[in-house]
């Protein structure tokens, strides 16, 4: 299930998973820059979570009320999760993923 902070004050969730017909698309175009994006987000949270800086990750992340007690692989699945939800709410827009997809905020 994803769910993120709007700058707005509200929360977006996205609780309706393993439906038939339920599936995402990423467009061509948007590929690499999704799967950078992601690749470059966990490469920054093992390097700072190696060198003991995790929350320095997490709050640049996530919004403060997030749980820092959540396991590595928890917090890289909503982290994760919430770039596909991001990708999903703004795909009829141009997407800059390194710019916008690992906000937790909309603009």
């Amino acid at each position: 299930m994803s769910k993120f902070g709007c700058s707005c004050g509200h929360t977006i969730v996205d609780q309706t998973d393993y439906l038939p017909y339920k599936g995402f698309i990423t467009k061509d175009q948007d590929c690499e820059k999704v799967y950078d994006g992601i690749i470059k987000s966990v490469i920054d949270f093992l390097t700072l979570s190696k060198n003991g800086e995790r929350e320095k990750w997490l709050d640049k992340y996530f919004l403060l009320g997030y749980p820092r007690d959540l396991s590595d692989e928890s917090v890289l699945w909503d982290h994760i999760s919430s770039i596909k939800m991001n990708y999903e709410v703004d795909m009829n827009n141009a997407i800059n993923v390194e710019e916008y997809g690992f906000k937790r905020d909309l603009k």
